[in-house]
């Protein structure tokens, strides 16, 4: 099972779990939500991976508000 980290390798801060660690819940759930192939896996972890980059690249948090989501799959 892949999982995510952040480069400072922390899955929580002051303001609790971080977003890597909402995504590695997603990707621990996939075979229970019908992806049994483990290839599958991997490819959504590197999937949400650069969607996560390419959000923060443009100073956009992954569950950030509606606007910045919207600028971000503008850019």
């Amino acid at each position: 099972m892949p999982v995510l980290f952040d480069n400072d390798l922390h899955f929580e801060d002051e303001a609790g779990p971080r977003p890597t660690t909402v995504l590695n819940r997603w990707l621990q759930e996939l075979p229970a939500l019908g992806c049994p192939a483990p290839e599958s896996w991997e490819t959504y972890a590197r999937a949400a991976r650069d969607w996560t980059v390419f959000l923060a690249k443009r100073g956009i948090r992954l569950f950030d508000n509606r606007a910045e989501l919207k600028r971000g799959l503008s850019a």
